[in-house]
């Protein structure tokens, strides 16, 4: 994750706009094809409580690609991130 964290902080930042105490954690679990690409992404928790954050997280964690060793077919991954912000 840390490779597209200033896409997270990115999106952090539109929601201290409008809030500039805005803190928590968004715990963040998503799956990776094969090909690398996010299968699939949801938030698991959260106590951010700022839910344009939390959609810009999951919209840039769907967009994301891993490296792929093998271009065959092989098993999904499932990986769990946190994301912690604070002002």
């Amino acid at each position: 994750m840390s490779r597209h964290e200033q896409e997270l902080v990115s999106c952090y930042e539109q929601g201290l706009v409008g809030d500039e105490d805005l803190a928590g954690n968004v715990r963040i679990a998503f799956r990776v094809s094969a090909s690398g690409a996010v299968a699939h992404a949801s938030i698991e928790d959260t106590t951010l409580g700022n839910q344009g954050v939390e959609r810009c997280y999951l919209e840039a964690v769907r967009g994301w690609t891993m490296p792929s060793d093998d271009p065959g077919p092989s098993a999904e991954v499932s990986v769990n991130g946190s994301v912690i912000m604070v002002p």
